[in-house]
């Protein structure tokens, strides 16, 4: 016998023994891999892009001018034209919303201003938050 017969035979008897191993089953982990890395990298680039077009704002100051008046205003932020809607809530002592407003700054150039309003309440307020822009 020579030795590529022997080293055939050896591999015939492991393989009887023991199984022979999944061909091509490591090629499906790795475009499995590969494809989670791409949608990874996608989502990445796609949250990075949709964080820089958001609107914002600021609660800049509230004043309770009554039992049931309190005036706020908001200095927001807009990428876009479009027009932009602010929440400004109004707080009672025990924290529950006792008065909301939408302030709406209409469409027109992109950069920032200053919105004010008067949110009117059920009951004395003692706070106001900046619940968002969008």
């Amino acid at each position: 016998m020579d030795a590529a017969s022997d080293a055939t035979a050896a591999r015939q008897q492991l393989a009887s023994r023991y199984g022979t191993g999944p061909r091509g089953g490591h090629r499906l982990g790795y475009v499995v891999v590969a494809i989670l890395a791409v949608l990874l990298a996608a989502w990445a680039v796609w949250a990075a892009v949709g964080e820089g077009n958001q609107a914002s704002g600021q609660l800049r100051s509230y004043d309770v001018v009554s039992a049931h008046r309190v005036k706020v205003s908001v200095d927001v932020q807009r990428p876009t034209g479009s027009t932009l809607r602010c929440t400004v809530r109004a707080l009672a002592t025990d924290h529950s919303v006792v008065g909301q407003i939408v302030l709406v700054w209409g469409s027109g150039q992109p950069g920032a201003a200053n919105l004010s309003g008067v949110v009117r309440t059920d009951r004395e307020a003692t706070a106001a938050e900046l619940v968002g822009c969008r």
